[in-house]
């Protein structure tokens, strides 16, 4: 998943760049970088510096992406064998739904159910 997908994920969950002068940029390592609003902050000093990390932080997805959802589904997947070896998820948004996605990580998985119906929503 890309960086751009991420900041996708999270201004679809409500993230929004801070826009106040005191709180709008930060720096790492010479390179500038924009604060973030969480969805639920009441005023400019409730900026974060990073997004979530939704690929690999369940409690995250279900903290900003799942309650968006009209409905989802995530199970582990059995290969042929019968191991199971991957998660799979997907989701439904007013009446749409993503496809099936699979991935090794949970979050991952759901994260890119919801990408796939982000898409598919904003076409």
């Amino acid at each position: 998943m890309t960086e751009q997908d991420k900041i996708r994920l999270a201004e679809w969950a409500g993230f929004t760049v801070a826009t106040d002068k005191r709180c709008g940029w930060h720096y790492e390592l010479t390179k500038r970088l924009p604060n973030w609003m969480q969805p639920d902050a009441k005023d400019w000093w409730e900026f974060v510096r990073k997004l979530p990390d939704f690929p690999h932080d369940l409690n995250a997805c279900f903290r900003w992406l799942v309650p968006k959802l009209d409905s989802w589904t995530l199970a582990k997947h059995k290969d042929e064998q019968g191991f199971y070896d991957e998660c799979k998820a997907s989701v439904l948004l007013n009446g749409k739904s993503s496809p099936t996605t699979y991935a090794k990580d949970p979050a991952e998985a759901l994260c890119q159910a919801v990408l796939k119906l982000v898409k598919k929503t904003s076409k």
